[in-house]
């Protein structure tokens, strides 16, 4: 028997409200027709998920051909997540970074690419675009008192945009293992299923 939209999202509200004292939560959830948001626009530190608004703003200004005439030299690396810094290779094309920024959550990457168009305009764009988000400093850079922000509800909008470009969807699909995430339900007709995901 089938579930309405409306019924799965009662049974999430339920679980979420008897959790909500004990965690600090967002939920979004949506299809082509409905939404349902849980403290949505709940605004948090953001770690890695602001990651996914700095490649809307390549994907949104630029095209692929374009982004793939360009290289940029890695001039410093950071810790945290990514694999640039152990590379010898320290020229990369932006598809590139984007891409491990993304599928990787690279933070090096992340922070070349704000470089690029620097931090005060990159921020500007970001705000302009996803109200509830804050570009305030780079990756890894504790010196800084802000912290970078964003919501439940921005992270699905940028998620739902980033899947339209070519680029990003593929970061954001083949960043985990196929066998890991391929998974077909008895309850769909054996249709698969397909999983975005931003790591970090």
């Amino acid at each position: 028997m089938a579930i309405s939209f409306n019924e799965v999202s009662q049974e999430i509200e339920d679980i979420l409200k008897s959790l909500d004292k004990q965690l600090q939560l967002s939920f979004y959830l949506s299809n082509s027709e409905n939404c349902f948001s849980f403290h949505g626009n709940r605004v948090m530190p953001s770690a890695s998920l602001i990651k996914l608004m700095i490649a809307d703003y390549y994907c949104s200004n630029f095209s692929l051909a374009d982004l793939q005439k360009q290289t940029q030299k890695i001039s410093q690396g950071v810790g945290g997540s990514g694999v640039i810094q152990i590379l010898d290779q320290k020229v990369l094309s932006l598809p590139d970074l984007i891409s491990m920024m993304l599928s990787l959550s690279d933070n090096t990457a992340a922070n070349t690419l704000i470089d690029i168009v620097g931090l005060n305009s990159l921020s500007v764009w970001i705000k302009g675009h996803y109200s509830a988000t804050s570009l305030s400093r780079k990756f890894m850079d504790f010196s800084q008192k802000k912290d970078n922000l964003t919501d439940a509800n921005d992270a699905a909008h940028a998620l739902r945009r980033l899947i339209e470009f070519p680029l990003t969807k593929r970061a954001l699909l083949k960043q985990q293992s196929t066998n890991k995430f391929e998974l077909n339900f008895v309850e769909s007709n054996n249709q698969k299923i397909y999983f975005y995901n931003k790591t970090g």
